[in-house]
């Protein structure tokens, strides 16, 4: 019996508990909405006293980002078009809205920018175009976890401001409504996979002697690195990025190489029996990027990097390199980009150098210098 009692005292309190629980999460998921009605509400409240006759015409412009990153996901756009579906709701029949799809093609035609338009003579001249007596617009920023947003009505015929409205949106609940009229956020991790080709260069002018064997001027006849890429990337800002790479050559120049031996020409790997190719060589690189958005879907990278190479399996000398990497990258979906780099060696520690069997006689030679690369990658976000 007290058993059964306390299992039903049990029930009760997971039940409150439920409904508790389901209350809170409904009244937060509907808090953007609440606000969006209340800021239309007032406008359209202070919008119908201000005794501007039964046909009072109003346009709703993008509003201001003052933050790159958000001027370029177009989150402006996004509190916009929003704030019209809420106006749609609340206006009364004095209130006649302006499509924003006519706002945007009339003010594209004239060249007409929305920042700063609380400026009387900016507001004048949309009024003009538009023919709207009053437009809405204002400035968003971020505020930790939300979007701050201060929202004016002004009259385009006196540039007085007829009511004004400030709240913060909830980051998260914005931009899942808002998914339509903005640019979605990158995330903050990606995996990529791509194509290498590394310029590399012969070491001229240099001789080795050694038992009386003579080699010098080795010269490459074909001079590019193939390599194959892995890599990670991590954004810790919107303008900057750390990348991790991991890089396996495939085919190269050090199969095909000439040097001279005691003045008489030799190829090297068939001659002189050069010990591993280059097409072994594995690397790993580590670059530190500066992110520049040039449009919602495009960003431009640049940034030092740090290479550390095993040449021909390790029997080659190991070296490192100090790089500059740049590029850009254009993503055609949410999770999905392409990367065109490039780089350029600042500073390499050591020339490449292999070792010959010529007649018994083994030597070290300076063989090749890396230059220039170029790659282009597939990048996945998550």
């Amino acid at each position: 019996m007290l058993n059964t009692k306390h299992s039903r005292r049990t029930e009760k309190k997971m039940i409150i508990v439920v409904i508790f629980l389901m209350t809170a999460s409904i009244s937060y998921a509907s808090f953007l909405d609440r606000e969006l009605s209340t800021m239309s509400r007032k406008f359209a409240g202070e919008i119908e006293r201000s005794g501007m006759g039964k046909s009072v015409t109003l346009g709703v412009s993008n509003f201001n980002c003052l933050d790159l990153s958000m001027s370029q996901r177009q989150i402006g756009t996004g509190i916009a078009e929003l704030l019209v579906s809420a106006l749609n709701k609340e206006k009364g029949d004095t209130i006649i809205l302006i499509e924003r799809n006519q706002i945007s093609k009339v003010l594209e035609e004239q060249k007409i920018y929305l920042s700063g338009m609380t400026e009387q003579s900016a507001v004048e001249k949309v009024g003009k175009v538009l023919g709207v007596k009053i437009l809405i617009t204002g400035d968003i920023s971020i505020e930790g976890d939300a979007y701050a947003v201060n929202a004016r009505a002004v009259s385009t015929e006196t540039g007085k401001i007829l009511a004004s409205y400030k709240t913060a949106l909830p980051i998260t609940e914005f931009e899942n409504k808002a998914k339509h009229y903005i640019i979605q956020r990158r995330e903050s991790t990606a995996f990529y996979f791509g194509y290498l080709s590394n310029y590399v260069t012969p070491v001229t002018g240099v001789t080795t002697t050694k038992n009386g064997v003579t080699i010098s001027d080795v010269s490459l006849l074909n001079n590019m690195l193939d390599v194959i890429i892995f890599g990670g990337r991590a954004f810790f800002s919107d303008y900057v990025a750390f990348d991790i790479a991991m890089l396996m050559g495939y085919r190269s120049s050090g199969d095909h190489a000439l040097a001279y031996v005691d003045n008489i020409s030799f190829k090297v790997n068939n001659n002189l029996d050069s010990v591993k190719s280059f097409g072994t060589s594995f690397g790993t690189a580590f670059t530190l990027y500066g992110v520049y958005p040039i449009n919602p879907a495009t960003d431009f990278f640049i940034g030092p990097g740090y290479e550390l190479w095993s040449i021909g399996g390790g029997e080659f000398l190991n070296f490192s390199s100090v790089t500059l990497s740049y590029g850009i990258e254009w993503r055609f979906s949410s999770g999905i980009g392409i990367d065109i780099f490039g780089k350029y060696p600042l500073f390499n520690s050591s020339d490449i150098e292999t070792i010959y069997n010529y007649n018994t006689t083994i030597m070290k030679f300076p063989m090749a210098k890396f230059g220039p690369s170029f790659a282009a990658n597939l990048i996945f976000y998550f």
